[in-house]
């Protein structure tokens, strides 16, 4: 099984503090974006942040135990969650809630490519990036 986190923490410096989770684009929320890529590719879809303006009610929101120190740090939090409550989910597919143009198939390619390496991690890039 595999579980996907939207990870919509952070302090949106770039954008004058606003709740990035609440930033509309084409009139629909990046969350709402990003919610729909990525739910159909998981078992379980989480949320990680903090923020009481995250347009969100029916998913696990699983607070940073740690905000300000980083996304690697709410991963961490969401897969020590993982761990106690949901341990059938070996795998766990992280997006940021600004990439609202998340693959249809993120998570398959990623899961794939792991798999195929035998490595415990696979990483998304874009070009060099």
């Amino acid at each position: 099984m595999i579980a996907g986190v939207i990870l919509a923490g952070g302090r949106a410096r770039r954008m004058g503090g606003a709740v990035k989770a609440g930033v509309t684009l084409g009139g629909i929320s990046l969350f709402a974006h990003v919610r729909r890529r990525l739910e159909p590719q998981c078992a379980l879809l989480l949320v990680s942040g903090g923020d009481p303006g995250l347009p969100v009610s029916d998913l696990p929101v699983i607070v940073d135990e740690h905000p300000g120190l980083g996304p690697v740090c709410a991963v961490a939090g969401v897969l020590g969650w993982l761990a106690r409550r949901r341990p059938e989910c070996r795998w766990l597919a992280v997006s940021a809630v600004d990439t609202p143009f998340l693959p249809e198939d993120f998570v398959s390619r990623l899961h794939h490519t792991a798999v195929a390496a035998e490595a415990r991690l696979a990483v998304a890039r874009s070009g060099a990036r």
